[in-house]
């Protein structure tokens, strides 16, 4: 099996999803289109190489909004974040370099005038991460991540509403892990790994959620003391079902 050739395979399969999933409204929908794109995804699906592929991933990273509008330049650029790039980089390799381990990425892509400016500060709202800029793409070290792997846009803080996120982990059968990476960890992080346990629950999917306290941070500010944010969420995450390991 070449690795390469699937892992192009499995990144095409994240596309028609997120095609699928925004192809979904049912007022407006267009039937024909969208049965098109659903006997594609499952022909990609029916491919050898891809199931044998996806049978054997156990493990899943999912990186979170490591962009550039929130490690090196934007409003909401911090260096706690951009603190990430290297372990997360390194601990991506190692997921590159194993047969039963695969990521996966959400990154914040919003519409020029998107709602949630105004909605997360209403007297002072603050575009970011807007599509098509620089504050989307990944830092120079990171950057193969996102040509290798799927990658999942949001125009919101929530995980869930990355057309096609949730719906890729029906594809892995034998999944037993999906670790996090990224943040903030009180919004963002925190988010996607609460919509993910949800996901898995209200499927009864048995699968471990991680977060490594290496691997995720939020900012620090008068109004948003760091420390204070970093431990309240942890208490939230475990309340919520996931396991939260710090290394050493």
């Amino acid at each position: 099996m070449n690795k390469k050739e699937v892992l192009k395979k499995i990144k095409i399969i994240g596309e028609v999803i997120k095609e699928i999933r925004q192809d979904n409204n049912l007022i407006n929908q267009n039937l024909d289109r969208h049965a098109q794109l659903v006997a594609k995804l499952r022909l990609l699906i029916a491919d050898e190489e891809v199931q044998n592929y996806t049978d054997n991933i156990e493990e899943i990273l999912v990186l979170v909004d490591i962009n550039k509008g929130f490690t090196i330049t934007g409003s909401y650029q911090n260096p706690y974040m951009n603190a990430l790039v290297k372990p997360t980089n390194e601990e991506a390799k190692l997921i590159q370099e194993s047969d039963n381990k695969m990521l996966l990425v959400i990154n914040e892509s919003h519409h020029e005038n998107s709602r949630e400016f105004k909605t997360l500060n209403p007297d002072n709202p603050l575009p970011h991460c807007i599509e098509g800029t620089e504050e989307v793409e990944y830092a120079d070290s990171l950057k193969w991540i996102l040509e290798a792997y799927p990658v999942f846009e949001k125009n919101t803080t929530m995980a869930a509403h990355a057309p096609g996120y949730l719906d890729m982990f029906f594809i892995f059968p034998n999944l037993k892990r999906v670790r996090f990476a990224g943040g903030v960890t009180d919004i963002c992080y925190f988010e996607a790994v609460l919509s993910t346990i949800k996901f898995f629950d209200q499927h009864d999917i048995h699968c471990e959620v991680i977060a490594e306290e290496n691997l995720y941070d939020t900012y620090d500010a008068p109004w948003h003391n760091r420390d204070e944010w970093n431990a309240m969420t942890n208490k939230f995450m475990v309340q919520a079902g996931a396991k939260l390991i710090k290394k050493m």
